[in-house]
């Protein structure tokens, strides 16, 4: 499961699937993304990840971790 994919975002219905678009884009880009773009990246993907484990009763496989690390770093 993607959890930033479109569809995956448009399933749960509690983002905007083109912002975090947006968002994601820029991070993979490797603009400079300050402490708002991270904090909105880690709740994203928190809110996502409880979706799928509490609501969806999903476990999830995190694959591409470097992409988030280089994000968060400051």
């Amino acid at each position: 499961t993607q959890l930033l994919s479109p569809e995956k975002l448009k399933d749960n219905g509690l983002f905007h699937p083109t912002a975090v678009q947006r968002l994601v884009k820029k991070m993979e880009q490797g603009r400079a993304i300050g402490t708002r773009d991270n904090m909105a990246l880690v709740g994203i993907l928190s809110t996502q990840l409880l979706v799928e484990q509490m609501i969806h009763g999903q476990s999830v496989t995190v694959t591409n971790t470097r992409s988030a690390r280089t994000a968060l770093q400051p």
